[in-house]
């Protein structure tokens, strides 16, 4: 017994001798394959080691491998989800278990790269156009990129052909504009009133096209530039996530008592959070202002673009004139010949300068840029030049001409844009040349009927190259072409059913029925006073009207019927207001309405629908003293800011009252109108 315990003791200190010895032995094979692995992983460019140490069945084994992301794992170490190092391949180590070179624990040699298949379906590409719609209010937009070269460390204009469903005509047809930066006057809540220099100071909103209002940031500051001094003004866009210092620059004028004002020259610098400065409307050539005039300003155009490095942008403008047009056309009769040329269309944009163009050189003159070659140059034809892109003729006029008085004068516009094209000038390069013509945008119109007006129909991007004998040799790619949807007109002359006339005894041209949206569904009813209350007939569409129904007491007493009465939405917030013209006021300078006690209309006034009622009646806090029974007092949007002022027609000037809204007219403005037709109203 006590022997068989001896043999047993003797073997466990045998075999545990025997294990240590074992795991030295194993513990400097390990320590080998360790640098081994470093070793490898040292010339293996741009790959990380990863060394994980694992006991497997009473083993260690090592391992080495590479990994995408991540630092390498200890052997002490365990992986986010718990696991241990060395992931859960087939052999316990993130690795297929048959793999040879994982097996002897040397690395295997790097995987060859991977050639894929080049894809079918042909090698035709678009030119970058894209789509979108409008969420808010429906409208489509649509972008063709203009091809341009890229300038040096990049800095090349970024232009394209921008299409939206909701705005009007331009030198690229009906939608199509070219987005060219510029700083505007907001014209949606009214004509500009030009009160820069004068109290009140910034009457006028201004945006830049396509962004944010701008607000004035701070006060003014003064800076002297080669002799000038400037009134600087900062301005800030409502909701700024851009981050550009935009600055408006006005020359001081010196008075003759010695005081310097304001009110002269003014341009606009804005400084891009890149160090991009822009200039507008430098001189009288990048601005779009009144001819009769030039210190009403409506637009700046952008005129130069400079980067830290010296790199620029030149955008070049050319006036509208009377050349091609027809003035024995009707509707150039009588015409101001100046009003001909306030437009501005873009001729060229020079970049690629060889020699750079600091930023004083920029700001100090304006007017004449520092002597420098460019080296591309996008040039717009419209119409007056030839296939090679040299200038042969004149512009052509089209042949729907069109004007825009949103800006407190008229600005017409006689061209379209044919071709946009890309020029190279490297003088000393074999086979480019001096103008060597590398790209053009073809654009094709159609004419919209019955309206006349020119649309884009197609572009066509094409590609132009010098042969050996020095023909152009050119090829084009498919081009875009577009449909428009026909405006549908209803030329169907119905006939009111049964059911429609019914309680119209003495039809619909009698003066006691009103066309009037009541309760601000979009489609004009039939209201009438009849015996003392007002009677609706609702607009069903399609030439149907609803049933007659009383729509509650009358707002005033006097009604409908007791003099000039309007119904007519007086702020602009939807709602229909009975307005009362004439009659009393309640005093030169009434106090504000104290809504104690309603008013029988007597006093000119108003009274809200809201809800299905009407609001109690109060009073005007001013209105101009006329004879409001005239047929030559009218009431008219001459402002753009949708609600309706006070005309009245003279005999050789025009009187208007500007609408307060609710507070009511404000005081007159006198205006001589220009030679040629007038209106004619019965007495």
């Amino acid at each position: 017994m006590w022997f068989l315990l001896f043999v047993l003791l003797d073997l466990h200190c045998r075999m545990a001798i025997f294990g240590r010895r074992h795991f030295e032995r194993r513990r400097r094979q390990l320590t080998r394959s360790l640098l081994s692995c470093f070793a490898d992983g040292q010339r293996l460019l741009g790959r990380k080691i990863e060394i994980g140490v694992r006991r497997h069945g009473g083993r260690i084994r090592p391992r080495c491998g590479a990994l995408s992301t991540g630092a390498a794992m200890m052997p002490w170490q365990t992986s986010p989800n718990g696991a241990e190092p060395g992931g859960s391949g087939a052999d316990g180590f993130g690795a297929p278990a048959a793999a040879p070179a994982e097996a002897s624990g040397r690395p295997g040699p790097p995987p060859a790269p991977v050639i894929s298949k080049p894809k079918g379906g042909g090698a035709i590409r678009d030119i970058g156009e894209t789509f979108a719609a409008n969420p808010a209010n429906g409208t489509g937009t649509l972008t063709v990129p203009v091809p341009v070269s890229p300038g040096r460390r990049g800095f090349a204009p970024s232009m394209a052909l921008v299409y939206d469903s909701g705005t009007g005509g331009g030198v690229f047809g009906l939608g199509w504009n070219l987005d060219v930066p510029a700083i505007t006057r907001r014209t949606d809540r009214g004509v500009p009133r030009y009160r820069d220099a004068g109290p009140p100071a910034d009457e006028d909103t201004f945006q830049l096209l396509g962004g944010d209002d701008l607000v004035p940031v701070g006060g003014t500051r003064r800076e002297s530039r080669a002799g000038r001094r400037y009134a600087v003004r900062r301005y800030r866009p409502r909701n700024d996530s851009a981050f550009s210092r935009i600055e408006r620059w006005t020359t001081e004028t010196t008075e003759r008592d010695g005081t310097s004002g304001t009110g002269g020259d003014v341009h606009w610098r804005v400084t891009s959070r890149d160090n991009v400065t822009t200039f507008y409307g430098g001189t009288a050539r990048e601005r779009i202002a009144d001819p009769s005039d030039p210190s009403r300003v409506f637009t700046w155009l952008a005129c130069v673009s400079v980067d830290g490095h010296g790199n620029a942008i030149r955008y070049e403008y050319k006036a509208e004139d009377a050349a091609g047009v027809d003035m024995t056309a009707p509707h150039e009769h009588g015409r101001d010949p100046a009003a001909r040329t306030a437009a501005r269309h873009l001729k060229r944009v020079r970049y690629g300068n060889v020699k750079p163009l600091s930023f004083d050189d920029a700001a100090t003159s304006l007017d004449e840029a520092p002597p420098t070659a460019w080296m591309f140059e996008l040039l717009l034809d419209y119409g007056e030049h030839s296939d090679g892109g040299a200038e042969e003729r004149p512009w052509t006029c089209r042949s729907d001409p069109f004007s825009s008085y949103r800006s407190g004068f008229e600005i017409r516009t006689y061209r379209l844009c044919r071709r946009i094209l890309l020029l190279h000038h490297f003088p000393d390069e074999p086979g480019t040349g001096a103008d060597c013509l590398v790209q053009s945008l073809d654009l094709a119109y159609t004419v919209q009927r019955p309206s006349g007006l020119a649309a884009l129909a197609s572009v066509t991007q094409r590609g132009f190259r010098r042969a050996d004998d020095g023909s152009r040799v050119s090829r084009a790619m498919p081009p875009v072409e577009f449909t428009y949807a026909p405006a549908e007109f209803g030329h169907e002359v119905r006939r009111l059913d049964d059911a429609s006339a019914e309680n119209l005894p003495a039809g619909l041209t009698s003066p006691a029925y009103r066309f009037t949206d009541l309760d601000g569904e979009g489609l004009p009813g039939i209201l009438t006073e009849q015996a003392g209350a007002l009677f609706y007939k609702a607009n069903l569409a399609s030439g149907r009207f609803g049933p007659m129904r009383a729509v509650g007491t009358r707002p005033v007493p006097s009604g409908l019927t007791g003099g000039r009465r309007e119904l007519l939405d007086l702020d602009g917030d939807g709602s229909l207001d009975l307005v009362a013209l004439d009659g009393p006021s309640s005093s030169p300078h009434p106090p504000p309405f104290n809504g104690r006690a309603p008013l029988d209309g007597s006093i000119a006034g108003f009274s809200e629908r809201a809800d299905g009622t009407w609001t109690e009646w109060r009073p005007f806090g001013s209105r101009p003293v006329l004879d409001w029974q005239d047929a030559r007092t009218r009431l008219v949007d001459l402002s753009g800011d949708g609600l309706a002022d006070v005309l009245v027609l003279g005999d050789d000037d025009l009187t208007w009252y500007r609408s307060l809204g609710e507070d009511g007219f404000g005081e007159a403005a006198r205006t001589t109108p220009p030679p040629g037709p007038c209106l004619l109203y019965p007495s």
